[in-house]
């Protein structure tokens, strides 16, 4: 995990001094005039004139104390700034996953029983639906039908920090999690119709075992495999997705923090942002490791 997490902040590092623009620039009122003296002088405090492998290895050796560095727009230490943004973020992520799984995985079961019927079908072009429709369409939908319409939930913001908040976490979460469900469907159903052919399953039911236990027992936990790797790749995409899933919804999260930093060209910012992002995904990547050997114990050997 170290050295990808290296590779990652590298990576991260480059692309963001190769992007166009100048932050200092992007600090500088437009409408006022300024001497090319006190642009230097800026980018001198910032330490923006030093070559690109320099700044980062400062980078580097501050990350090693816990500094993530201060944000070039606001001064404030960008450690604070994403503790009180990850919160929101972690929240509604957290359960798009949830929503995905509880409603693609048990549909992704039914579809490879079904196989081959008008259910079957259904769920398919249902699966393509989602794969095709992008979240933040089904995020401004979801609004319009409701928030407009029914009047049923709020269309925007986070809410107060109690149960409440999930009213305003339901809508972002689900387009969020829109394109999950379907893939947890495919991969579910694609994986189960491999093990429902398996000798083990012909065995069990010969034994007289119910068909409920055969599924759920012996077929569901064998496939849960794939589904595990499947869950903890998406990871990735569900904290990415979160950027434009935020900005949709006016969500305070890391997300949005990122979207406005990336317009200001707050370096500092984009780079502890996407070095939580990597951390969480990483971990992620460690949690489906060890639930492979809790699904399936002949791992362990």
């Amino acid at each position: 995990m170290i050295p990808v997490l290296i590779g990652i902040t590298i990576l991260t590092f480059v692309i963001i001094n190769l992007a166009p623009g100048d932050p200092v620039d992007a600090m500088i009122d437009p409408s006022t005039m300024t001497s090319a003296a006190n642009i230097e002088a800026l980018k001198e405090k910032f330490g923006l004139n030093q070559p690109v492998y320099i700044r980062y290895f400062i980078w580097l050796k501050e990350l090693m104390k816990g500094n993530l560095g201060y944000s070039y727009r606001t001064n404030e230490p960008v450690l604070e700034r994403i503790i009180r943004r990850i919160g929101p973020t972690v929240q509604f992520a957290g359960l798009s996953v949830i929503i995905a799984i509880i409603i693609g995985i048990p549909l992704g079961v039914i579809s490879a029983i079904k196989q081959y019927t008008l259910t079957d079908y259904s769920l398919t072009v249902f699966a393509f639906l989602g794969i095709s429709i992008p979240g933040f369409f089904v995020g401004l939908l979801s609004i319009y039908i409701f928030s407009l319409k029914i009047d049923l939930l709020p269309p925007y913001g986070i809410g107060p920090a109690t149960l409440e908040r999930l009213k305003f976490l339901i809508l972002p979460a689900f387009a969020l999690g829109w394109a999950r469900i379907s893939v947890y469907l495919r991969y579910t159903r694609s994986s189960m119709l491999e093990v429902m052919n398996c000798d083990y399953i012909t065995t069990a039911r010969s034994k007289g075992l119910k068909e409920r236990t055969v599924i759920f027992k012996h077929a569901l936990r064998n496939a849960m495999i794939t589904i595990v790797t499947i869950i903890s790749l998406q990871l990735k995409a569900v904290f990415g997705g979160s950027i434009i899933i935020e900005t949709v919804f006016a969500i305070p999260g890391i997300g949005l923090l990122a979207m406005t930093a990336v317009t200001q060209r707050d370096y500092p910012v984009i780079m502890g942002v996407s070095l939580v992002i990597a951390i969480i995904v990483l971990l992620s990547n460690l949690l489906a490791d060890i639930c492979y050997a809790i699904v399936d114990p002949r791992i362990r050997y």
